[in-house]
């Protein structure tokens, strides 16, 4: 299809631009899933299987299928806007067949290049050929309203000027195809467990998963590389009360992110390793910088390197280029929870609240279990005054979190005697233990209590650069900026 220029119902597609417009406007979508309905259109009326996709898409790199599938996803919503629903079928647990009829541009107006059967093909029942069977329910946004962010809009004129800009094609090496097959299976499931790695039981698996292939293919920098993003993952989640622990945890992922430079230099992944644990260990944002900006320039379409780099920027206060970074990440794998959950928390501590909520339930509809992302969804409601959402999402918790959170919420809506039970339903030994210290601080201070919210603060500092960077952002905490007593417990090493 390359170099020519399409029409079906009232869009058009320009294969050479990678342009898709309804009616004359650009509609506004990713650079990877204008590239899924290129593949379809290019071969309308034809099965086009899932593993034909991920190889046209992806070509030597692992990326779950749940990618191709919100890709998908997309294009039908979007299709569906402008009249052609059903355009693109489902072939049950094979792939994706385009069907609506396709004119050439190019070419006189009565030429059709191609036309889809009007039927399904014999062997496929029209029950499997229309059921939308791989999309889960769950992973459509849950109000229209939550919609409204921008984010679209963005992604399709990023990816459109990337392309016009004439971006490099990745000058990686190859190294997932160098992996053996097996090693290969091995990897991708590392990967699965890594992106989960808000539970503890999914980042050891991670480790174990990348050890092997380490083991299988030890000239193979991948393995080395997911094991340092293994262990920043472990790092993250459970080094707050392990010192000795949490200093052998930092050495294994710098040396492995440090060895999978050393294999091969050229290695997006590696050098994304090495960046992060430069700034998650060392706080030398130079460098950090200088790592990530050469793992994108060898390969643009590493989301990864995208999305810690956004992490990184963030957690300095670099809220516009952190916003750039996450979005570019979400155009590449727009199935992400990851990258919407930080996406949520750019525009939670820039108080945009309700582009915080909608990219908040595109998180949870994709990884209903992200814990920090419900808790993050449940304040902006507060902010917004939605109580009984807030409500409903801080129900989702448990134990001194959901408890402390309430209390806040009751606090600044002047129901002070149910905010005062849930703060003494939390006992003294799990208000200082239980890593919410930082919100059952805000409950007291909401109720006016600011010299007993402060003891909590001087009791248990922030532990970690991220937490007091958040800290210092978190809106609850506006009416103490001007306090030096704050300040000092929100700046940086």
């Amino acid at each position: 299809m390359a170099g020519r220029r399409v029409r079906f119902g009232p869009f058009a597609l320009d294969a050479r631009t990678r342009l898709l417009a309804k009616d004359g406007v650009p509609v506004a979508l990713g650079p990877m899933v204008v590239e899924t309905l290129c593949v379809l259109v290019e071969n309308a009326g034809e099965l086009v299987t899932k593993d034909e996709l991920m190889r046209r898409l992806w070509p030597n790199r692992y990326v779950d299928e749940g990618n191709l599938t919100q890709n998908v996803y997309r294009l039908r919503r979007v299709l569906s806007a402008g009249g052609l629903t059903g355009a693109i079928e489902t072939m049950a647990c094979r792939g994706y067949r385009f069907v609506a009829p396709v004119e050439s541009v190019d070419a006189p107006a009565v030429a059709v290049v191609k036309r889809a059967a009007a039927t399904p093909h014999a062997d496929v029942p029209r029950a499997a050929a229309t059921l939308d069977d791989d999309v889960p329910r769950a992973a459509a946004p849950p109000h229209a309203s939550q919609r409204r962010w921008g984010f679209a809009a963005f992604a399709a004129a990023l990816g459109f000027a990337l392309l016009a800009a004439g971006m490099p094609k990745p000058v990686t090496a190859p190294a997932f195809a160098r992996l053996t097959p097996e090693s290969q299976r091995v990897y991708r499931l590392g990967r699965y467990h890594l992106n989960l790695r808000t539970d503890p039981a999914h980042v050891d698996a991670s480790v174990r998963y990348f050890r092997d292939v380490v083991k299988r293919d030890p000239d193979n920098a991948l393995g080395y590389s997911g094991l340092a993003d293994a262990y920043l993952a472990t790092f993250d989640g459970a080094c707050d009360a392990m010192a000795a622990a949490c200093r052998r945890v930092v050495a294994l992922a710098s040396e492995n992110a440090r060895k999978a430079v050393e294999i091969d230099p050229r290695s997006a992944e590696a050098h994304t390793s090495l960046a992060m644990t430069i700034n998650e260990f060392t706080g030398q944002d130079s460098r950090s910088d200088a790592e990530f900006e050469r793992a994108i320039e060898l390969d643009p379409s590493y989301a990864l390197a995208h999305h810690w780099y956004g992490n990184a920027l963030l957690v300095r206060g670099d809220f516009a280029r952190a916003v750039l970074q996450h979005k570019a990440a979400l155009a590449l794998e727009p199935a992400s929870p990851a990258t919407y959950a930080w996406l949520a928390h750019d525009a939670f501590f820039t108080r945009r609240y309700r582009d915080a909520i909608g990219f908040a339930h595109e998180s949870l509809a994709i990884y209903p279990r992200r814990h920090p992302t419900q808790v993050l969804l449940g304040l902006a409601y507060e902010q917004v005054g939605n109580e009984r959402a807030a409500v409903a999402a801080f129900d989702q918790l448990h134990g001194a979190e959901r408890n402390a959170l309430l209390a806040g919420l009751y606090a600044r809506t002047g129901r002070r005697a149910e905010a005062v039970a849930k703060l003494r339903a939390i006992g003294a030994k799990e208000a200082f233990g239980s890593g919410c210290t930082r919100t059952i601080a805000f409950a007291w201070l909401a109720l006016g209590d600011k010299t007993r919210a402060y003891a909590l603060l001087r009791a248990t500092p922030p532990a970690n650069r991220v937490e007091r960077q958040f800290l210092a952002f978190d809106p609850r905490f506006d009416d103490l900026r001007s306090d030096s007593r704050f300040r000092q417990w929100t700046a940086p090493n």
